[in-house]
């Protein structure tokens, strides 16, 4: 038997997700949590910016020792849960 706290009553509706928003690179936060589209299996983290490149960072969540580079410009999904 299910306690009743367990239970969803058909009134309640459960809380959604705040939609995701495409944001450009250069105005995203060191640190925070990026995905290259809507739908996309991976997420980053925002890195640093390299001078001599002239590319942003993005370091994998789940292998930290892949990273990828992206332009000035790109425009990256955030505001997702993850």
């Amino acid at each position: 038997n299910a306690a009743p706290s367990d239970v969803l009553c058909p009134t309640e509706v459960p809380a959604e997700e705040p939609p995701a928003t495409w944001v450009a690179i250069e105005s995203i936060k060191v640190g925070e949590y990026v995905r290259r589209s809507p739908t996309a299996h991976r997420t980053f983290i925002r890195g640093k910016y390299d001078q001599r490149e002239r590319r942003y960072e993005l370091r994998d969540t789940e292998d930290l020792n892949r990273s990828i580079w992206l332009r000035k410009g790109t425009n990256l999904v955030v505001g997702f849960t993850y």
